[in-house]
């Protein structure tokens, strides 16, 4: 198989369980699809939890890179100008095999 149809594949193979999102970068969907799960979508910590869903004991979690930019204004003297801040976040996600539900 040519390796730009496996990148193609790769690139929107793993998404966010609640959200429907796909995690973007090659390097995310490469970290998830080397997992070796069966189902491709993810979730945060806190996303099991507000949905009554509980981390399986021993589960291992992948840290995913999320990157975006943000437009701030800075006040100079009278003048306004308006800069734009890269930004860098990291999130722990568990695949959804690795959740149970809450027993009550």
């Amino acid at each position: 198989m040519n390796n730009e149809i496996i990148i193609q594949e790769m690139w929107f193979a793993n998404k966010n369980a609640i959200s429907k999102r796909f995690y973007l970068g090659i390097v995310n969907q490469r970290k998830l699809t080397e997992a070796w799960f069966t189902t491709p979508e993810w979730l945060t910590f806190n996303q099991a939890r507000n949905n009554w869903l509980k981390i399986k004991a021993g589960s291992k979690w992948i840290v995913v890179k999320y990157e975006d930019k943000v437009e701030v204004e800075e006040r100079k003297g009278d003048k306004i100008e308006k800069k734009t801040v890269p930004y860098v976040r990291f999130h722990t996600v568990f695949n959804i095999e690795q959740t149970e539900p809450v027993k009550v």
